[in-house]
């Protein structure tokens, strides 16, 4: 068994291992999710663009900026790998960042917030933010505030774009 697990890391290139972690970390995140740990995670029948769409004017709506949107999969088909489409978007407050650097610039380390949106073949996965860790590593009352009231936007937008079309 050990000579078997050996000669299959050595066969793996890099690629191949960029690939395993991803995937690794997102059936950590489903699990983490069964394990009630604070992350909110929906499947939908809708496209792909829809609920990006829809993610999009959900945090706008709510006030947050969205400050990037990686495309993972492209990194990888670079690297010779199809995936089907994986997004991570990264989002905040303005006045909640202005607040937290001037009390407690520690805490930018864990920031901005994140959206995960994964395209399977015939659903979307909307994966939100660990929020319960968040909470673990907030170093005030105020911090945990603005961590409660993400949790509980990050989780409304979930159920609502997680919705099945009509």
């Amino acid at each position: 068994m050990k000579q078997t697990i050996n000669s299959l890391a050595k066969s793996l290139r890099s690629s191949d291992l960029i690939v395993l972690a991803l995937t690794l970390l997102v059936l950590l995140a489903v699990m983490i999710h069964r394990d009630n740990n604070g992350i909110a995670t929906r499947s939908t029948t809708k496209d792909f663009d829809s609920v990006m769409t829809e993610l999009q004017e959900a945090l706008l709506k709510r006030g947050y900026s969205i400050n990037k949107i990686q495309p993972v999969d492209k990194g990888l088909a670079k690297a010779g790998y199809t995936l089907d489409t994986y997004k991570v978007i990264f989002y905040q407050k303005t006045e909640d960042m202005a607040e937290i650097k001037s009390l407690h610039p520690e805490f930018t380390a864990f920031l901005p917030l994140t959206f995960t949106l994964v395209k399977n073949r015939d659903s979307v996965s909307i994966i939100g933010m660990p929020f319960n860790m968040l909470l673990k590593n907030a170093p005030s009352k105020s911090i945990r505030r603005l961590v409660r009231k993400w949790r509980k936007d990050s989780n409304a937008i979930v159920r609502e774009i997680g919705r099945t079309p009509s």
